[in-house]
Parts: structure tokens; sequence; C-alpha cells
């Protein structure tokens, strides 16, 4: 019983591991993009602990299709017409009211603002966050999982990789 139960954990610890770092989700015509963002004011308001430095964003999806691209962030789907597209990992487009530029290079996603016409960008609120890897975001998940005590945590951290 005791050498079936190691073995389980053992490969639910290397499943956690393979989930936590490959994205399986991500097809090859999309580009899932995962961002981080500094915490502002770290003190809970419930608790009064310290809270992680960085939280976790929604992850981004672009898809490229002939010359567009469409997001989609949770549930919420946009389709970007004014786009040069090479392929899934080199392309770029550009708000239709021309306030930033975003897109991809060799898989990395960028987002310039545009900070002359809308000077109100620059401010760190407007920001886009910190693109990151998957195995970066599963992270930042899992402490705050661990802020909210030991038992959410790791609960919390365990379904993290298979839910993202």
């Amino acid at each position: 019983m005791r050498d079936n139960l190691i073995g389980v954990l053992g490969l639910f610890c290397i499943c956690w591991l393979v989930f936590a770092v490959i994205d399986f989700r991500g097809g090859k015509d999309t580009l899932r993009v995962y961002q981080i963002k500094e915490v502002l004011d770290r003190t809970s308001g419930l608790s009064g602990n310290q809270l992680p430095k960085y939280s976790a964003q929604a992850v981004k999806q672009y898809k490229v299709s002939g010359d567009k691209v469409i997001s989609k962030v949770n549930t919420y789907v946009n389709e970007y017409d004014d786009c040069k597209v090479f392929n899934v990992e080199n392309w770029s487009c550009t708000f239709d009211d021309e306030s930033a530029t975003f897109g991809a290079i060799d898989g990395v996603y960028f987002n310039r603002p545009n900070t002359t016409k809308f000077p109100h960008l620059a401010n760190p609120l407007y920001q886009d966050g910190i693109t990151v890897s998957r195995w970066r975001l599963v992270l930042t998940n899992c402490e705050w999982h661990f802020a909210d005590g030991a038992l959410q945590g790791v609960v919390g951290c365990a379904i993290t990789p298979f839910i993202m």
C-alpha cells in the first residue's frame, strides 16, 4: 500500500512538472502569452500580511488566421485586421485607435504603447505585464495560493498547471 502511494505521488509530481513547463493547449497557429504584473499594494486587506511581489495575469491567446490575428483572453475575443503577419511567431498589429502596436518577434510577445499620442499610457497602471514562461506563471500562481495558507497552497498549487 505504501509503495503504491509513493508511486502515485511520484507519477503525480512528474505530471505536475511536465504540465507546468509544457503548454498542451496551444495549437500550431496559436501563441499563448503568459504575463505577471508587479503588485502595487502588497498588504492584504483581510489579514494585513505581506502579499507576493507579482500577480499572474490571464493567459492571452493569439491565433493567426491569414492576415488577421484573433485574440482571446478568458472569454473575451477580439479580431485585428491591421496586421502584418509572417507566421505565428512573427507578426504585429496596431489597435484601431493607434494606441499601441503589439505582436511577436521569434515567438516573444511585445506591446509598444503610443505614448506620443496617448501620454497617459506611460503610467504603470496602463502598462502590460512582464512576459514570462509558463513555468514562472505557475510558480507565481502557487505563491498566491500559499499566501492564503498551507492547505490552500498545497491544493491550489497542485491543480494550477492542469487548469491554466
